[in-house]
């Protein structure tokens, strides 16, 4: 389906040029999901969108690793713009105890390269 999307848009010209595809809907999931009905997947009627790349409230049940998989798999180099995934982590995952280990300055090292949580600075 993005390939396809990818294609469409990028078959159309302008006086700038070949339009170019991205998925990037910041804001824009929100007004748009006011005009779509439920879903199969169990999306209620009339709500938000999930933004971008990012799996819908309450679907993403196998965590971080299963997203992070499941989005390797989307055509991203097609998408010259860019892709936009938007991961909301619980903050309990973030303890050493669930297996992320503490940096040695004290600060718990986040999942995401050099992402810092703990403190400041």
């Amino acid at each position: 389906m993005f390939a396809f999307i990818a294609n469409e848009i990028e078959s159309y010209r302008s006086k700038f040029g070949t339009m170019t595809p991205g998925i990037l809907p910041v804001s824009g999931n929100t007004p748009v999901g006011l005009e779509v009905g439920a879903l199969p997947s169990g999306r209620h009627a009339w709500k938000p969108l999930a933004d971008g790349v990012s799996p819908n409230g309450g679907t993403d049940t196998e965590g971080p690793g299963a997203v992070l998989k499941s989005v390797s798999h989307l055509p991203h180099d097609r998408f010259v713009q860019g892709t936009f995934l938007n991961m909301k982590i619980e903050p309990e995952i973030l303890n050493s105890e669930n297996g992320i280990m503490p940096h040695p300055c004290g600060r718990v090292y986040g999942i995401f390269y050099g992402t810092w949580k703990g403190c400041t600075g």
